[in-house]
């Protein structure tokens, strides 16, 4: 389910709610957090949402699962950025090995009206080994 962002006036903020499937706006600034999702290797969809009225240029962050209590233990986990049902990015954190990055960065354009869609999924399926997605940006 999208739901729409800045409701009302995006340049004077809305109620950040912290996590979930919503662009959050605070003044000029914007983010979204996809809350953790466990390591699968089915694909889940971490972020969905509307842009509002303005053009937000900003940077998705994908941290790679990796178990809470034991951080050498990860796994693989990709992202599929898609703006309008169109893959825009995909990338890739590795949380297994100690020579590459656990997260990636993605800087983007969003133009206005643009349904965002973040969806991940891991090399293996592993419930205590955990992931996040976040965004921020800036309204223009």
């Amino acid at each position: 389910m999208a739901l729409i962002a800045g409701a009302g006036n995006p340049t004077g903020g809305s109620n950040p709610s912290g996590t979930g499937n919503i662009l959050n706006y605070i003044g000029e600034f914007v983010y979204a957090y996809s809350g953790s999702f466990e390591g699968s290797q089915t694909i889940q969809t971490v972020i969905d949402t509307t842009s509002s009225s303005q053009v937000i240029v900003g940077e998705f962050q994908l941290n790679a699962c990796v178990a809470t209590g034991s951080p050498n233990v990860g796994l693989i986990t990709g992202a599929d950025i898609s703006f309008d049902g169109q893959l825009v990015a995909r990338i890739k954190a590795d949380g297994q090995s100690e020579n590459t990055p656990a997260s990636q960065l993605q800087a983007v354009v969003i133009p206005p009206y643009t349904k965002i869609t973040v969806e991940v999924d891991s090399d293996d399926n592993q419930a205590a080994r955990l992931g996040t997605v976040t965004f921020t940006g800036r309204v223009y």
